[in-house]
């Protein structure tokens, strides 16, 4: 798959499984060697796959009960935040840097614990390893998640070695924080996306 250029839409899908239960239609910021971004706008439309009532899925599926069969997607709309997504090819967490819309003030960097992107036709592909970072503006940090993890061991999602090495993923982004090191070094805080950008749309729904 070739890199995209900055400005053109593309999507990350989140698995469960092999399934798709999130679609998140984003702009290219850079994708690059060295740093792959993306920008999800305040106000896109994004697909989230739910029952056919529409309840939402748990917070931890059963390994043997991840199906397509009584599901359906669902259309969403991303509303209070602007967020840069921040990753490498071959690393196991993104972070994300959210500011409140529309005012553009800076809220948090979240290290989202994750499996490598793969590129896709439409984008790039992961999968969420449940436990997470909230990282303050003045690089205050605290777990979050952690039960959820736990729950993932309990549920068959994830053995207790995998859940070890989530963990030590994260770990080894807290010096980077309590640095101040990139992307936690304020660098970014004033970024903001190409004026001329559009909100994506999910190739589903065009």
């Amino acid at each position: 798959m070739s890199r995209r250029r900055p400005g053109q839409h593309i999507e990350v899908t989140f698995l469960l499984g092999h399934l798709p239960v999130l679609v998140m239609p984003v702009t290219v910021v850079a994708d690059r060697d060295d740093l792959i971004a993306h920008y999800l706008a305040d106000g896109t439309h994004y697909l989230r796959r739910v029952a056919i009532d529409g309840r939402p899925p748990p917070r931890v599926i059963p390994a043997a009960a991840i199906s397509p069969a009584g599901t359906r997607f669902d259309v969403g709309t991303w509303r209070g935040s602007h967020r840069l997504i921040l990753t490498r090819l071959g690393q196991a967490h993104a972070v994300f840097m959210k500011w409140r819309a529309p005012s553009w003030e800076f809220i948090e960097w979240y290290v989202n614990l994750q499996e490598p992107l793969r590129r896709t036709e439409h984008g790039f592909e992961t999968r969420d390893h449940f436990l997470d970072i909230k990282v303050a503006p003045d690089r205050s940090w605290q777990w979050k998640d952690e039960d959820e993890l736990e729950e993932a061991i309990g549920a068959g999602r994830v053995t207790r070695e995998g859940a070890d090495a989530i963990r030590r993923e994260g770990e080894r982004v807290i010096p980077d924080i309590e640095a101040g090191r990139f992307p936690f070094d304020n660098s970014l805080i004033d970024w903001r996306p190409d004026p001329s950008w559009t909100i994506p749309t999910a190739h589903l729904l065009e």
